[in-house]
């Protein structure tokens, strides 16, 4: 112990190696059995890649085509269908959402998983829409499952065991000598069917199919899915998704796309169809006011027996016609927020979109029904997708808040287009008082022109509106346009050869070697000792 003691660092080292040296046979039958193991793991297991695509997010003035962005904004604006940039985190959150991703999996079959076994159940090999045998069942159960069940079969040519198993716990057994076959469990009615790939397999065939909900699918693809961005000014956006079979994960990307189209056609359709409906009744209206003014002046006509009064009005007019114009305009714009009141007020539109704002250059009204559309866009998303929580209710008190100062505001505004209105008139009062000339006959006729031009304005805005929402509802490009379509990324995401080669040095060079070395004496002591009893 002493001598041991007195050796340097260095002696030690050395005389350590050189007892490690000794057992040589055993670091190379650890590494050879490592290495071994090593290769037969990059040998069966499927590589895991990452495939990836981008995809840029249109906006919606990139669909008319025509006019400056400005024009366009502003005719969106007017009819609350949006006028301004998407926000990119909220789409990309709304693509990878619990409902997009569960509609993904219901479109594709998704909580069906086929897996071949072989090697006793150690090598699982996934097949997807490649299977021997499918599995169908009423959609029905698989909104109702609160877990997954497994059906183990062993296909032979003439007779198919099944086995119905919850986790590890096998619930039934099955026999069935022909396709396709219909078992019933405790659970519901599973039928099995032959695919168009059946007789490609070779029997006897094992073959594990797992059936969950649409709910589970969705949580367990929602965490494989990755949707991101590189910046928020920017509007692209990246996509990937890691995976053993490559042309299926292409097509999970593809679809989330296509729904993702799909929901925006529907929304905007949705948005341009209310707005339509709500304009062709205001339509019917104006028309209806207007044939009646029409009616009035021609009525008013045939009872003065007059034929030249176009030309007198069209002096007088060409006199006042700035002052006109302003009560033209402020009259329009009257019968604008009236229309506005009579939409909010009713109780049957209270979680509708506002169909469109002040044309006034009221920057605080246009930012109070921003507001409010923003908020009953979030809350309808919310019922859309049945989801009842804490955040909906909460939502319907905000919307009823800003619904009720939205209503003070527009009565505000409203109060202040009557003064206004009130302020001209009376200035066309004054004016007409010095027009002393003009008789009265005139002076009706020009209130009965007058009135007739409002319900025109007024008829025209509509008609134009409704041509612009039918433009805008035409849909010519889709929302996402596919900049980089799916493809594979070269790099595996696993196996790594670098970490498998890593550890296989480290266990197979280092730990199971001195393991088996420093356990060598103790092992040949109790064998000793066994010999000696």
């Amino acid at each position: 112990m002493k001598t041991q003691e007195n050796k340097t660092e260095g002696e030690q080292i050395k005389e350590t190696l050189q007892f490690w040296l000794h057992y040589w046979y055993i670091f190379v039958i650890s590494l050879i059995v490592c290495g071994a193991i090593a290769w037969i793991y990059l040998k069966t297991t499927t590589p895991v890649f990452n495939v990836a695509a981008k995809v840029n997010l249109r906006h919606d003035e990139s669909l008319l085509g025509t006019g400056s962005v400005a024009r366009t904004q502003s005719i969106m604006s007017a009819f609350g269908m949006g006028g301004g940039t998407e926000n990119i985190e909220d789409e990309i959150k709304k693509m990878s959402s619990h409902g997009y991703v569960k509609e993904i999996a219901k479109n594709l079959d998704l909580n069906k998983i086929y897996t071949q076994l072989t090697c006793f159940g150690f090598v699982k090999k996934p097949l997807y829409d490649q299977s021997p045998v499918v599995l169908s069942v009423d959609p029905e159960i698989a909104d109702t499952m609160s877990v997954f069940i497994s059906f183990i079969l062993n296909i032979k040519p003439e007779l198919t065991k099944i086995k119905m198993k919850i986790g590890k716990q096998t619930i039934g057994k099955y026999e069935i000598t022909s396709y396709p076959a219909t078992i019933q469990t405790s659970l519901g009615q599973f039928t099995f069917e032959k695919s168009p790939y059946y007789e490609g397999y070779n029997q006897p065939l094992n073959l594990k199919i797992t059936y969950a909900s649409y709910d589970f699918i969705a949580q367990i693809y929602q965490k494989m899915l990755s949707i991101g961005f590189e910046k928020k000014s920017s509007d692209l956006i990246d996509m990937k998704m890691a995976g053993e079979n490559i042309p299926f994960i292409k097509k999970v990307l593809l679809e989330m796309i296509a729904i993702y189209n799909k929901k925006w056609v529907e929304d905007k359709d949705l948005v341009s169809s209310k707005t339509i409906d709500f304009i062709d009744s205001r339509l019917l209206l104006s028309k209806d006011m207007l044939a009646n003014v029409d009616n009035q002046i021609q009525q008013f006509k045939d009872k003065y027996n007059l034929t030249e009064i176009e030309a007198d009005v069209k002096s007088y007019l060409t006199i006042s016609g700035e002052l006109q114009a302003q009560l033209l305009t402020a009259e329009t714009q009257l019968n604008i927020v009236d229309i506005i009141v009579d939409f909010v007020s009713d109780e049957k539109n209270k979680y509708s979109l506002i169909p469109f704002n002040l044309s006034l250059n009221d920057q605080n009204m246009a930012t109070v029904i921003s507001k409010y559309n923003d908020e009953l866009i979030k809350r309808n998303e919310l019922y859309k997708n049945n989801v009842q929580s804490a955040l909906a209710r909460s939502l319907d008190e905000v919307i009823e808040v800003q619904r009720k100062n939205l209503l003070v505001t527009l009565e505000n505004t409203r109060k202040s287009a009557q003064i206004t209105l009130a302020n001209l008139k009376k200035k066309d009062k004054e004016n007409n008082a010095k027009m002393g000339k003009i008789p009265a006959i005139e002076k009706d006729y020009i209130n009965l022109r007058r009135e007739q031009e409002v319900q025109q304005s007024i008829y025209v805005f509509l008609l134009e509106k409704r041509e612009e929402i039918g433009i805008r509802g035409i849909n010519l490009l889709p929302k996402l346009k596919i900049i980089d379509a799916p493809y594979v990324v070269i790099k595996p995401v696993s196996p790594d050869r670098m970490k498998v080669a890593i550890t296989t040095l480290f266990f197979g060079g280092i730990i199971f070697p001195l393991s088996a070395i420093y356990s060598l004496p103790f092992v040949n002591n109790y064998i000793r000792k066994r010999k000696e009893k």
